[in-house]
């Protein structure tokens, strides 16, 4: 199985992180339309084509956002595998999800003083029920798999879905970002904006 390098694309995750956590929508995004290009993107698991020409593009990163362009399918094949295991508190099927390292804040989050890097499974369990408390269960389970937003970056899809709430005028966010191998969808990243979420 090949793995991301996220090593050597903090900005670029940050700038993922940011966008998604702000609540961008693929509606939201298509005044600019990538006239450049007609390249196409084959999810090589189910050989769905997405023409990447008819997506919105931010050119300078090459990020398209494709929610609006993916199988309706996949994306609830995603939803199903990935968010429905935590709704229903599955602990092992999630943490069959994850691929370590596990980058972003989940560790300053949980309070383990380890870097994203240095922490192991073993630590994601121990911390699973801080991170996916009842605070995130309830936000989440409002939502379906018509949240999910998908982006390609450099001809690679990531599904995501978060839950934010406002607290004494602050709002906080978590988003989980994965990206699609050919067998299943992989946690890369846990990511958080704005106050603190688990406060």
């Amino acid at each position: 199985m090949k793995r991301n390098n996220y090593k050597a694309f903090p900005g670029l995750l940050l700038f993922i992180a940011l966008l998604s956590a702000c609540g961008q929508q693929s509606g939201d995004n298509n005044q600019s339309q990538s006239d450049t290009s007609n390249a196409t993107l084959t999810d090589t698991s189910t050989n769905t084509i997405i023409d990447s020409s008819q997506t919105a593009t931010n050119p300078s990163d090459n990020i398209q956002y494709m929610t609006d362009r993916v199988d309706s399918v996949i994306i609830i094949n995603f939803w199903n595998s990935t968010a429905v295991p935590i709704l229903k508190r599955n602990k092992k099927k999630v943490m069959a999800t994850i691929q370590f390292p596990l980058y972003g804040e989940w560790t300053t989050m949980t309070g383990l003083d380890k870097t994203p890097e240095e922490a192991t499974a073993k630590d994601f369990s121990v911390n699973y029920d801080k991170l996916f408390n009842k605070d995130f269960i309830a936000l989440l389970s409002a939502q379906t798999y018509k949240d999910v937003e998908v982006m390609s970056i450099n001809n690679t899809l990531y599904f995501s879905f978060g839950v934010s709430k406002k607290e004494g005028g602050i709002e906080s966010s978590v988003r989980l970002t994965y990206t699609k191998t050919q067998d299943k969808f992989a946690l890369d990243l846990i990511s958080g904006a704005g106050g603190d979420f688990y406060e």
